[in-house]
């Protein structure tokens, strides 16, 4: 059980985080031998073995038999108990996290293409990188933003005078500028705001979730905004795409995931809807 970038052992560390070089771990991110370790509690430090196929504790979510303390499988202490305990990794990252090995522009469209067609297999691969997703859901924003102004040139060339002002605004170099400024905080805002929607709704749920994960899902979901050009289209399959990752990252059923994906972007669209009516009073 070694981390992917350094090296470095991680059995029985007490917290997430290899101290060799600062990523980010799960004990739900690597397989094991059967009876080659034990999970301990993070609480009291009770032993419990593997028995499912990848020699991981099942349930991944439980109440402790001693502290009767709630406890997930990814957050358990893992010790190993024979001389031959290996741990070898489940995750060996998405094609975005191996961009300096892809090239950055090829492991964009390779990361939008299989977020697109391939998302849960994409969430299954990817590593606990909220930096990494953080900057793609960036460079998505971007990317949506020059969409949107694509099609509004097309529907300026087709329909001359046919747009309204606040539009008409970003067809200028002023109105770029904007963008240049608009676009990453208004995706950093809504990355946040949805995560935490999406990890209440979760709770509310009786599923126990990370902000950081949830974020994470929510940042790498924005390979389909420019589908939002078409909403009938867009919002289905932005939601599918979150659920999907929900169902990778948090271990929830695939209702559970679809629930928590959809209430949040309900709530969030009746907000804008009522925003807009307000001007109109």
């Amino acid at each position: 059980m070694n981390c992917p970038d350094c090296n470095y052992s991680l059995f029985g560390l007490t917290a997430p985080r290899c101290p060799e070089c600062g990523r980010e771990f799960a004990a739900t991110d690597f397989s094991f031998r059967p009876g080659a370790v034990h999970f301990l509690c993070p609480h009291c430090s009770q032993a419990y073995a593997g028995n499912d196929a990848f020699g991981l504790p099942s349930p991944r979510e439980f109440r402790c038999v001693r502290c009767r303390k709630h406890v997930a499988a990814a957050s358990m202490i893992v010790k190993p108990v024979r001389p031959d305990a290996r741990g070898e990794p489940l995750r060996f990252g998405n094609v975005w996290e191996h961009r300096r090995s892809e090239g950055f522009v090829r492991a964009f469209f390779d990361a939008l293409g299989q977020l697109a067609f391939q998302a849960r297999g994409f969430f299954r691969e990817s590593y606990f990188d909220p930096a990494s997703a953080l900057m793609f859901g960036m460079l998505c924003g971007y990317f949506t933003a020059f969409v949107g102004v694509v099609a509004l040139e097309v529907f300026q060339a087709v329909r001359p005078n046919k747009l309204p002002d606040p539009l008409m605004q970003f067809l200028q170099p002023s109105g770029w500028m904007i963008l240049l400024v608009m676009v990453p905080a208004g995706v950093l805002v809504w990355m946040y705001v949805n995560a935490f929607l999406i990890l209440l709704t979760l709770r509310m749920l009786g599923r126990t979730a990370d902000m950081d994960a949830t974020l994470q899902v929510v940042a790498y979901a924005g390979a389909v905004l420019p589908a939002m050009i078409l909403p009938i289209i867009g919002l289905p399959w932005y939601l599918a795409i979150i659920a999907a990752g929900i169902e990778q990252v948090t271990g929830a059923s695939r209702l559970r995931a679809f629930v928590a994906a959809l209430l949040p972007l309900l709530l969030c669209l009746n907000a804008a809807i009522l925003a807009v009516a307000f001007q109109y009073l």
